[in-house]
């Protein structure tokens, strides 16, 4: 067990993108934390994830593929019981994607909680969850028990929301009230523009990122708009920036990578979103866009995050 501090520290689902290619589908590593995490140790990171993954065949390619990709493996656990669970990915012809879940009873839904897990969330500078941990027990109790202490050590807690409606169908009221909760925890939030609709009711996305930043009392609100490009709201300010001209080939992961890159980029500029001057916020945003951007223009989540080089061509 490594003992150095974490710069980032994922908790929740690590699994398998089922990925459509040539008729067929392709096993991919993703799941929103894992993403975020591979993101921030490709930019440089000490990054890790804390997931549970099944015995099998799958599992194994889930610890391979994070630890290829830099990531600090000691928080994977193995579940000596229960399957790796599965993501179906369906693409449209703009390469928008939607989700099919075999998840129910499965390994990531029962990620444990323990000392080095505990120990590890109250000393990164980072961590960050989403809500796809909150559907099942008892990972939902592990992942609200590490933001929980997270944040009452000063920790940095990055919130996604990350919507995944078919993991809660007929339980929608239950999904708004678990991310309404969780935003307790959270210090930054990272959400989609017809996410903060669902579930704030705000349409206009700069109104919805300088709302929710004073509403809840966060240091800094991302709200990401596809083709569109983001908006920020920080103490300094509210910034808006386009997004990059690309060839959107698939769009699975690009929030994972722009979130991912803004936590890294925060971080570069000392880690207190509140201290951030107006182009030290511009310049996390553009970064953080650009990264996003690259992310759709190949397949898949993990195998699509661009290097640092690539960002700062695109720049």
């Amino acid at each position: 067990m490594e003992e150095t501090r974490l710069d980032f520290l994922a908790v929740g689902e690590a699994l398998i993108d089922m990925t459509p290619k040539d008729g067929a589908f392709l096993p991919k590593v993703g799941g929103a934390p894992a993403n975020s995490a591979c993101v921030a140790a490709k930019l440089g990171l000490r990054s890790a994830a804390a997931a549970r993954v099944g015995d099998d065949a799958f599992g194994r390619q889930i610890r391979s593929t994070l630890k290829d990709c830099g990531l600090i493996d000691d928080y994977i656990q193995t579940d000596p019981e229960r399957g790796t669970t599965l993501a179906f990915v369906h693409l449209d012809d703009k390469g928008d994607r939607s989700f099919s879940f075999y998840r129910k009873g499965l390994a990531d839904t029962a990620l444990a909680l323990n000392v080095e897990l505990l120990c590890a969330a109250e000393n990164a500078r980072v961590l960050h969850f989403g809500s796809v941990a909150l559907a099942e027990e008892p990972e939902r109790r592990t992942v609200l028990t590490l933001a929980m202490h997270a944040k009452g050590s000063g920790v940095t807690v990055s919130f996604d929301p990350n919507l995944r409606f078919p993991l809660w169908k007929g339980r929608e009221d239950e999904l708004r009230r678990e991310v309404l909760g969780a935003m307790d925890y959270a210090s930054i939030l990272k959400v989609s523009e017809e996410e903060a609709e669902w579930l704030f009711g705000i349409s206009d996305a700069e109104e919805a990122a300088g709302t929710l930043r004073e509403r809840y009392g966060l240091d800094a609100v991302f709200v990401t708009c596809g083709g569109k490009g983001a908006v920020g709201a920080f103490k300094c300010g509210t910034v808006k920036v386009p997004a990059p001209d690309v060839t959107v080939v698939d769009t699975t992961g690009a929030g994972d990578c722009f979130g991912g890159a803004a936590m890294t980029k925060l971080l570069e500029l000392g880690g207190n979103a509140n201290a951030l001057t107006l182009d030290e916020a511009e310049e996390l945003m553009r970064f953080a866009a650009a990264a996003g951007s690259l992310a759709t223009t190949k397949h898949g989540a993990i195998d699509a995050i661009p290097s640092r080089e690539e960002i700062e061509r695109l720049l």
